[in-house]
């Protein structure tokens, strides 16, 4: 009995020797990692999926702490809030930031990454109550998984127009639009030649027109080098006769105010020799009417003018 109760006793002693080389094993590998500790409080407002306790937290890529705690913030249950601890060497300063991280795109795997600030901010001390917190910054986890949801919406919504285009009434619409298509290609196949026969003639009627606008344009650079040139001239002359012109008109309007009485008076003269005029222009027609006769026959023209006398009484 006393060999077993010995052997007893010798097999505890050597357990909690091995235990206690672990702890101190254990406990030394803390304080080579963490050395002083720090502790502060990160609010997420996304999701945190991926996230545990004892979940890493890196600085720049390297372990520098991990998770103490995670749970719903009591006030606002949309938000998560994290306890950490970190190694006291951690630069953690005011301008510095905390979001969700994941070393593999399909294999999970989060952690919290803290985004360094400038290196002359001061260091986050922590308020007389409570810990200090650090901002966050939206992962670019949490914005694929957004862009994603927007992206199946938008394939939703496109999935459900396509099923409204291609229904069954839409589709007779296709149909008969194709239809109407095969039938206007086949109008315009049978009219090719007078299509050809038109494109030709239009193309024509363009060759013609920029001809035309060529004349017209040399027709335009004539009329231009002659206004330049013999044109200017003649527009000179032009204007000086029309001004000449003027003055000569104004001048007989003048001597037509001062000889107005005058002009008058031969008026009036012209009009008293009128009936002389008249007179005159009988007695002309008369001596033309005997010439023509004495040309004719002056014999018998004298003769009957002697037997008219001697026939007087």
């Amino acid at each position: 009995m006393e060999t077993r109760a010995r052997h007893f006793w010798i097999g505890l002693a050597t357990l909690a020797m091995i235990l206690g080389g672990i702890l101190f094993g254990v406990w030394l590998t803390d304080s080579d990692l963490y050395g002083e500790r720090q502790r502060f409080e990160i609010v997420f407002d996304e999701d945190v999926g991926g996230l545990s306790p004892r979940s890493p937290v890196k600085f720049n890529g390297i372990n520098v702490g991990e998770i103490d705690h995670l749970g719903l913030d009591p006030d606002n249950p949309g938000r998560v809030i994290a306890r950490i601890t970190v190694s006291g060497e951690t630069p953690v300063r005011t301008d510095t930031r905390a979001q969700i991280g994941s070393s593999s795109l399909f294999a999970g795997g989060a952690h919290i990454r803290l985004k360094p600030g400038d290196p002359d901010a001061p260091p986050l001390e922590p308020p007389e109550q409570g810990l200090a917190r650090i901002e966050t910054e939206s992962s670019p986890m949490a914005r694929l998984r957004e862009d994603s949801d927007q992206l199946l919406a938008g394939i939703n919504n496109l999935v459900e127009t396509a099923n409204q285009l291609l229904s069954a009434e839409n589709l007779d619409t296709l149909t008969a639009t194709l239809n109407h298509l095969e039938q206007t290609t086949g109008a315009v196949a049978a009219r090719r030649d007078d299509l050809g026969r038109g494109i030709t003639a239009l193309a024509d009627g363009g060759e013609q027109a920029e001809r035309t606008l060529q004349e017209a344009q040399q027709l335009v650079k004539e009329v231009r080098g002659l206004l330049d040139g013999p044109g200017r001239e003649i527009l000179h002359s032009t204007a000086r006769a029309t001004e000449a012109l003027e003055g000569s008109s104004r001048e007989a309007q003048e001597l037509f105010r001062d000889n107005r009485e005058a002009v008058e008076r031969g008026l009036q003269s012209l009009q008293d020799l009128e009936p002389l005029s008249e007179e005159l222009q009988r007695t002309l027609g008369d001596l033309r009417s005997l010439l023509r006769r004495l040309g004719q026959d002056p014999g018998g023209q004298l003769l009957r003018r002697e037997q008219m006398e001697e026939y007087q009484p």
